[in-house]
């Protein structure tokens, strides 16, 4: 029996090594985190450019860059949309 992906310590490993899926599944989890993030946001009333920023580099950014090590150059469009988003 083949098996196309594996998750070892929370990364999606092929047999290729692409981490394709381990990007569509993190940019999946900071979509969401950054969906909570900024439903908090409205919920306080909003909060200054600073505030924001400094709480997306410490809950979203992390989640996009879990494993980024093992990835070597390779970029995602995925993990650079989420990204994008909060620019807008």
């Amino acid at each position: 029996m083949k098996i196309d992906s594996y998750k070892y310590l929370g990364i999606w490993l092929d047999e290729h090594l692409t981490f394709r899926k381990n990007a569509r599944e993190l940019s999946k989890s900071a979509s969401r985190a950054l969906g909570a993030l900024c439903g908090k946001v409205v919920a306080a009333g909003g909060m200054t450019h600073g505030v924001y920023t400094k709480l997306y580099s410490t809950v979203v950014k992390p989640i996009l860059l879990y494993g980024s090590g093992i990835w070597g150059t390779k970029t995602f469009s995925e993990i650079t949309s989420v990204q994008n988003r909060i620019f807008n």
